[in-house]
């Protein structure tokens, strides 16, 4: 036997330790104290106690187990007459039917959303578990039928021929001869779907519904208000729930080799679909113990609440159950052109109440989706911050109640920055060389630099747009990094000793560094703002109006908004948010609304502009 050299044993080691490295470093930060993924602060199973309670992992758990079963198990049925049925047969169009056959596996998984969402509209069908599975099915049919196909290419045919002249049937030979042969390209065919299936986010955005919500969309949607260790404690239990399950398939498998059998390819045939059953034995135990996780709701009406994960503490959503006897249904998604699409197919149904960003709004509203509140069912309209009403999206107040701000903010570490912060222009001393971040959000950067020439961030002109951008090109030495997610991560570990970062960044940041300060930029501060809605056609109105009048009671929104890291936009509640989060969760009292400006929509041409700006300020930073 031929002895592995030093050098290939020395590559397969360091290819091991690149593979499974990831995995233990989010294994270990599972047991992280602190709330950031990144940074670690103790020891704790507090994260493990906190998945637990959360109901809504394990129900989108369960949603995604039985999605992946039934999407891998209808595929591996088209896939697998399909790829019998093209390779052993001639007709004219062979190839190209055998190229539409693999076709969804080649498309963007966005073209294939866009084109399930319009498809399931136009035939009314209502969206939820079941469009989910058509859905997942069609793109996991080119799986089956490729492993399929390749098997049955392989295979001796003389097997089949051997028994036919033996006088067994076209049924026997299938089932006796065929299918034992062709059973190991299923059964990988199958393992290959549902993982596809389990993984996707993309496709399911588009076509799951009011009452379904899968487990990837879930974590995506969480990057909103920031993902915490929680996800790695569920990472970290799905792992050593797969190798559980390879260990027991293996041993299953082992013990089916005392069996004796006289047919070889049956033997083989037993050997495979004993594994095949330790799998689906292990997925119905998962879903058995995921169901025992999960809660029972009491009989009552559903309340249907859209936005992105984890807008609300847990309890503040028992508290409303308990009170009036709703059941809240907590559905997600991951960008607001999605919520638009999705309300739009359901014209404006579907959703009792949607959360969702300022400039988005305003588009629902032009197209009819949202109905105007009545006032006189939400008693605590008046307890709304001035400040944050009367915007662009609805100037009079008719349809929306804010539901958190994000302002534009400057945070730092005052132990590596030699020289005092008060505004945006700071940021281009030379003292910042290579130790900044900023958020990718273009129209936010840009109009750092429109404040500092004195112009607004709303401005259409397209001079001043320039102007802005050839400021914002010397501002490049001095980018680090340029990224949306965990960057506070970076700003509490050194990585940078400054950053312009969102709303709840600064939260965490503040949070695990009490040290870092907090900077209101003295040229004017840019907000945006969520809103809450009630669509035009939402089942339950009643039960809408009387969440939102519940979430702006002062006392609950004062426990919302620390939970969510937001600004408070409710002014009944700024005396009740702790002193802990006070400072970056109210504004100052001095502050005055010609202090602020929204970030609203802008001109097309305007847009493009910025967007070319920015592209090419990536570039001059190296984040390209």
């Amino acid at each position: 036997m031929k002895k592995r050299s030093a050098a290939s044993e020395v590559y397969l080691i360091l290819m091991t330790v690149l593979m499974y490295l990831p995995i233990l470093i989010v294994m270990a930060y599972s047991f992280n104290e602190s709330k950031l993924s990144s940074v670690w602060s103790g020891f704790s199973l507090t994260w493990y106690a906190d998945l637990f309670r959360d109901r809504d992992i394990g129900t989108a758990l369960i949603n995604s187990l039985i999605l992946g079963v039934l999407s891998s198990l209808a595929a591996a049925v088209i896939g697998t007459l399909g790829a019998i049925g093209t390779q052993r047969t001639s007709f004219r169009g062979k190839g190209v039917m055998e190229y539409i056959a693999t076709l969804p596996m080649m498309t963007p998984e966005i073209i294939l959303g866009m084109l399930f969402l319009a498809f399931f509209s136009l035939l009314g069908l209502p969206f939820g578990m079941m469009t989910l599975v058509i859905s997942h099915t069609a793109f996991c049919i080119p799986y089956v039928f490729m492993q399929v196909k390749a098997r049955l290419a392989g295979m001796d045919k003389s097997y089949e021929e051997a028994a036919r002249d033996l006088g067994a049937g076209p049924a026997r030979v299938f089932l006796d001869i065929t299918f034992p042969l062709i059973f190991p390209g299923i059964l990988s065919g199958i393992l290959l779907s549902f993982a596809m299936s389990f993984d996707d986010v993309i496709i399911s955005v588009f076509v799951t519904g009011a009452n379904v919500n899968t487990l990837p969309i879930l974590i995506y949607t969480r990057l909103k208000t920031g993902l915490t260790p929680k996800i790695n404690a569920l990472c970290t239990l799905m792992f050593l729930a797969t190798l559980l399950l390879v260990l027991f398939s293996s041993v299953l498998g082992r013990l089916g080799n005392h069996s004796k059998s006289e047919n070889n390819s049956e033997k083989k045939g037993s050997k495979t679909m004993k594994k095949s059953l330790a799998l689906i034995l292990a997925l119905v135990l998962c879903l058995s113990v995921s169901g025992m996780a999960a809660p029972a709701f009491a009989d009552g009406e559903t309340l249907t609440v859209y936005t992105w994960a984890e807008m609300f503490p847990p309890e503040v959503l028992n508290a409303f159950e308990a009170e009036t006897g709703y059941k809240v249904n907590y559905v997600n998604f991951d960008l607001d052109e999605t919520m638009l699409a999705k309300l739009e197919a359901a014209n404006g149904g579907d959703y009792d109440v949607v959360i969702a960003d300022d400039y988005i709004i305003e588009r629902a509203i032009e197209l009819g989706l949202l109905q105007k509140l009545d006032k006189e069912k939400i008693s605590n309209f008046g307890n709304i911050n001035p400040i944050y009403q009367g915007q662009f999206y609805d100037p009079t107040d008719e349809y929306t109640v804010p539901y958190g701000a994000g302002v534009q903010t400057i945070a730092y570490n005052p132990a590596n920055v030699s020289i005092p912060v008060n505004g945006y222009a700071d940021l281009w001393d030379e003292a910042f060389k290579d130790d900044i971040a900023l958020t990718a959000n273009y129209r936010v950067m840009i109009g750092m630099a429109l404040k500092i020439l004195g112009y607004s961030y709303n401005t259409n002109n397209l001079d001043e747009i320039n102007e802005a951008g050839e400021l914002l090109y010397k501002l490049a030495p001095n980018i680090r990094l340029i990224k949306d997610d965990f960057i506070q991560d970076d700003l509490v570990s050194g990585e940078v000793s400054a950053a312009v970062m969102y709303t709840s960044q600064v939260t965490m940041a503040k949070l695990a560094d009490p040290s870092i300060e907090i900077v209101y930029p003295q040229e004017g501060i840019g907000f945006g703002i969520m809103g809450m809605f009630v669509p035009v056609n939402a089942p339950q109105p009643d039960a809408a109006h009387a969440f939102i009048d519940y979430i702006l009671r002062p006392e609950v929104s004062a426990q919302c908004y620390e939970w969510l890291g937001y600004y408070c936009t409710n002014k009944a509640s700024d005396d009740l948010i702790s002193d802990e989060f006070k400072d970056f969760l109210v504004l100052p009292e001095e502050f005055e609304m010609e202090d602020m400006e929204m970030i609203g929509n802008i001109s097309a041409e305007a847009d493009s502009l910025m967007n070319e700006i920015w592209t090419q300020f990536k570039t001059l930073c190296g984040q390209e």
